[in-house]
């Protein structure tokens, strides 16, 4: 994970030559130390110098992925996130950036470059890379399926991502998130197909939980499609003012307004 920025890089030799350097200066000096100790100190250096790197790498993916789900600004986090291909060789890290992309071109609207990045992630080997991502490659396919009003597609989606979810090797945590996603995803495609019979009290528990503007804006969205639908107008204008006052740079933001504009 740390070779998706150069800084990690950088930090972890920087750490580990200092290491060496205390460890070369200890051997040699007149403290009568022997090699293998030191060895062995220097080995468990290594390790936390790798974990320091990986801390610091954390820190800073999660910096870029609080520009989409709390400043709500997707062309931004756009920016500095597609730069993270160029810099990652191996298969597992540019797919999970691809998937990541995906998810950022939906938020900007631009759903044919969000599709270009699902088209590039290979699901078909089982791996236990593969396994661990598999379930959001068909999350975020459903999701495409969705924006594009292509119900049928979405369904399919979302079976392969339910047998997905069901593989043994997917970590608990994983698997319960996948299908909360997936139970909300189902109802998306419900109310694409004219059907909102428990989409309201569904998606009121799910704003109750979001945790950033991001799943909050996105909620309030659903829920005033839901409204609109349901005749309650009044509700729809709030939930869609919401979105159009805490989206920022949200495609979303955009479809409120039209549909406040409708109403």
């Amino acid at each position: 994970m740390i070779k998706m920025f150069r800084s990690s890089l950088v930090l972890f030799f920087a750490l580990l030559l200092a290491g060496l350097a205390i460890a070369v200066a200890i051997y040699y000096s007149n403290f009568n130390v022997r090699f293998w100790p030191l060895y062995f100190c220097f080995l468990i250096w290594l390790v936390i110098s790798g974990l320091i790197a990986q801390i610091y790498t954390r820190k800073k993916l999660n910096k870029i992925v609080d520009l989409l789900l709390v400043e709500c600004n997707p062309q931004k986090c756009l920016a500095v996130a597609s730069k993270l291909l160029d810099r990652n060789c191996d298969v597992q890290g540019k797919a999970n950036i691809r998937l990541n992309l995906s998810t950022i071109y939906m938020g900007t609207g631009n759903t044919e470059m969000a599709k270009k990045m699902l088209d590039q992630v290979n699901v078909n080997n089982n791996n236990k890379h593969t396994v661990r991502y598999k379930s959001v490659y068909y999350n975020n396919l459903a999701s495409y399926y969705i924006t594009t009003h292509d119900s049928k597609s979405a369904r399919e989606a979302l079976e392969k991502m339910s047998l997905a979810l069901k593989e043994p090797k997917v970590p608990p945590l994983l698997r319960e998130s996948g299908f909360h996603l997936y139970n909300s995803k189902t109802l998306l495609c419900n109310m694409e197909e004219g059907n909102y019979e428990g989409c309201e009290q569904t998606f009121s528990v799910m704003l109750d939980k979001a945790k950033n503007n991001y799943e909050k804006s996105m909620c309030q969205l659903t829920l005033g499609k839901i409204f609109i639908n349901n005749g309650k107008i009044d509700k729809a204008k709030m939930a869609l003012q919401y979105v159009i006052d805490n989206g920022n740079t949200l495609y979303a933001v955009e479809e409120a307004k039209q549909l406040l504009i409708k109403i």
